[in-house]
């Protein structure tokens, strides 16, 4: 181990000592058109179609690649916003495999900050800037509450709770798991309800609807800016703890591997729902991709979670069919629309309860509000609280009663003050 360390610090010391030529090649690479700024216009060939790894202006004359950053921020600015695919998977896929490499040896704009610290002049410091510890906050707003808004609540929850459980048994602060598992779950499910792709029932309303984005954003606005104001305000009641870990005892070894399978999937996966991968195809590789590098992970796959969301959908499809249930339903739903989504989604979830409500009335605004506030409640209520609970009773068995409790409480809470909004 001792002969290790010291292979990785030689390593570290090479890369340090030239790190100032990796960058100037790296800007000059990234903004190879240098004779532009002569002629006063800026590249516009093929190669601006390609993001360049780090920040980089489109605009400047010498630039060869698109800004990964720049482009996504165009995307989502644009009137017809489409979510996307390519820039957030590039961005994903190349922080997996480089990391923070790209920031210390690939990002011209790290170069010039590094440039501009060694002219001679007087320095600021930052230990006056108490405010900056605040941060943390923005972290997590951005990590568990605007993510949702593009990747899905579920799929924030399975990257993020593990994360949080990892991280606080390792720093020795186990009590505060289940309030932080909790708020992240509660996040996770309020800050996806903005966006149509934000979670499953968004997305099926939203087509069947045939509304623009525009309008179901206006719709959920609301309620995502009084979320947003009770997350941030809950924090404030939960005792600040520093987080110390001791790196050296709790030394692990990436599975670089596995890490580059699960980035390709995930590609694959946004290529699909971007309509540029058919399901069939994407099945097939998924699977050949596992069963060659990672079987295992097969065997590990929560089927029985799946198999019970599975179940509901084939009871709300039997449902329908009963010509007792379709009068029953048909005679109250008329104007209650919201109120029974709410009362259905702690019984059969928010999904069902969306494939279900659908065939029996066209008030989709009204579907869209019940079911995203629906959400809230029981653990049944959204599969997302299913996921975290799965997660964090997987960690420590004992735990169950305990955050069924703080999860309901907190839960109804929320319900309850978003409730008055509608």
């Amino acid at each position: 181990m001792l002969e290790l360390d010291k292979k990785k610090h030689k390593i570290s010391q090479f890369l340090v000592h030239f790190r100032g030529w990796i960058q100037a090649v790296a800007t000059i690479l990234t903004n190879i058109h240098l004779p532009n700024f002569f002629k006063g216009e800026i590249y516009r060939g093929d190669a601006k179609t390609v993001c360049v790894p780090g920040l980089n202006c489109y605009s400047c004359p010498a630039a060869s690649g698109a800004c990964p950053i720049g482009a996504l921020q165009a995307v989502i600015g644009s009137s017809k916003f489409k979510f996307s695919y390519y820039i957030t998977g590039f961005l994903i896929l190349l922080g997996v495999l480089l990391g923070r490499f790209i920031c210390g040896f690939l990002c011209p704009f790290g170069w010039f900050q590094e440039l501009l610290h060694k002219i001679p002049t007087k320095k600021i410091s930052t230990k006056k800037l108490k405010g900056l510890t605040y941060i943390k906050y923005a972290v997590l707003l951005f990590m568990v509450v605007l993510m949702p808004m593009f990747i899905t609540n579920d799929v924030s929850l399975i990257t993020f709770v593990p994360f949080a459980i990892i991280v606080l048994s390792m720093s020795e602060k186990e009590h505060l798991i289940i309030p932080v598992v909790v708020m992240q779950t509660i996040a996770a499910n309020l800050g996806s309800m903005l966006m149509p792709m934000g979670n499953p029932q968004n997305l099926y309303l939203y087509a069947k609807s045939g509304m623009s984005l525009g309008t179901f954003v206006e719709i959920m606005l609301p309620f995502t800016i009084a979320s947003l104001l009770g997350i941030l305000i809950s924090m404030f009641f939960i005792k600040q703890h520093a987080i110390v870990i001791d790196r050296n005892d709790h030394a692990v070894k990436l599975p670089k591997k596995q890490i580059i399978l699960y980035s390709i999937a995930f590609v694959l996966c946004l290529l699909n729902v971007a309509k540029l991968l058919d399901i069939r195809i994407l099945f097939v590789i998924i699977l050949v991709l596992f069963l060659l590098v990672s079987r295992k992970t097969l065997l590990h796959v929560d089927y029985a979670l799946l198999g019970t969301f599975i179940g509901f959908f084939v009871f709300i499809g039997n449902m329908e069919r009963v010509p007792a249930f379709q009068s029953f339903l048909e005679s109250i739903i008329t104007g209650r629309e919201t109120y029974i989504a709410i009362g259905a989604s702690q019984i059969i979830s928010n999904v069902p309860t969306a494939l279900l409500l659908s065939g029996f009335t066209t008030n989709y605004k009204a579907l869209i509000i019940g079911t995203n506030l629906g959400g809230l409640g029981t653990l049944i209520a959204s599969m997302a609280s299913l996921i975290s609970y799965r997660q964090i009773t997987a960690a420590d068995a004992s735990c169950r009663k305990k955050y069924i409790l703080i999860f309901t409480v907190f839960n109804l809470v929320f319900l309850a003050i978003l409730y008055q909004i509608r």
